[in-house]
């Protein structure tokens, strides 16, 4: 089968599709933008099929919301949004990447993301919306150098 993947700048109109992907994989709607700035979306034939986001917080930016739809896991998508919020993220000279996950922390160690103590995890994360009200404890912390 060919894949025709689209990765492009997230509009308002695909909030809809985007919330459906977050709340089918279980992961927090917590500042959401509204209009989806900073995120990206997949696109397979026309259809939004996969989303990620980038938070900035001055030199650190956070990864957030990277979801597939669980009918197109496991061709690249996964792999091609976050390969496109890093390169964003280079783009725009963050120097260091965090998340937030609950079940992916060995997917995200393939992309060279470390596990560190949440006391690392910068205060103005630690004030985020998705921080504050919609991560549990139980999420592991990890982090990306870009750039020294």
């Amino acid at each position: 089968m060919q894949l025709d993947l689209t990765l492009r700048d997230a509009q308002p109109a695909d909030r809809p599709r985007g919330v459906a992907l977050l709340r089918a994989a279980g992961l927090p709607l917590v500042g959401l933008p509204d209009d989806l700035m900073g995120f990206i979306v997949a696109e397979e034939g026309g259809k939004v099929v996969g989303l990620a986001g980038l938070e900035h917080y001055g030199s650190v930016g956070m990864v957030r919301s990277v979801v597939v739809h669980s009918d197109y896991r496991g061709m690249g998508y996964g792999e091609a949004l976050l390969h496109a919020t890093l390169d964003r993220a280079a783009q725009q000279r963050i120097e260091t990447l965090v998340l937030l996950t609950t079940t992916a922390a060995a997917w995200f160690e393939r992309w060279d993301f470390a596990q560190i103590p949440w006391s690392e995890l910068p205060e103005a994360v630690q004030r985020s919306p998705l921080v504050q009200e919609g991560c549990p404890a139980s999420a592991v912390v990890m982090g990306r150098v870009l750039r020294e």
